[in-house]
């Protein structure tokens, strides 16, 4: 019986061409002005320090203002998954070709998972790269 490795790597959206457009349709709804990836990612880090901040406090407001952000945050995970799940159908998004250059040359693992690496330079499009937010993933 052959044994199947899988191999994750976590990368930032640089490592993915057009990695911002599927996350934008997700949330432009949301918003009346035009959003780009820096947008983006404030809105993440705000979503994220609200719930942070709303979690740490002990009363009905924070408790239901918790609630409600979690339930946002739940909402976009789900569309920002369809989303990307769309956009790599369609190959919209795609991984960089520089990026599989330095998996090529790079990517070190130890000795157990000898055949991680035997598949990578057999089955050089063996590889899956999964975004920083781990809903969808890319084939190299």
């Amino acid at each position: 019986m052959k044994k199947t490795v899988n191999l994750s790597l976590i990368v930032g959206a640089e490592a993915v061409e057009n990695a911002w457009a599927p996350v934008i349709r997700a949330l432009q709804p949301y918003y009346d002005y035009e959003l780009n990836g820096d947008s983006a990612n404030s809105i993440f880090a705000r979503l994220v320090y609200l719930l942070r901040w709303f979690g740490s406090i002990d009363n009905d407001f924070s408790r239901q203002q918790l609630t409600l952000h979690l339930e946002f945050a739940n909402k976009l995970k789900r569309e920002i998954s369809e989303q990307l799940v769309i956009a790599e159908r369609s190959k919209e998004i795609k991984v960089r070709s520089k990026f599989e250059e330095i998996i090529e040359k790079f990517v070190f693992v130890p000795n157990n998972h000898a055949l991680v690496i035997e598949s990578v330079r057999t089955k050089k499009r063996n590889l899956k790269v999964f975004s920083r937010s781990s809903f969808s993933s890319s084939t190299l």
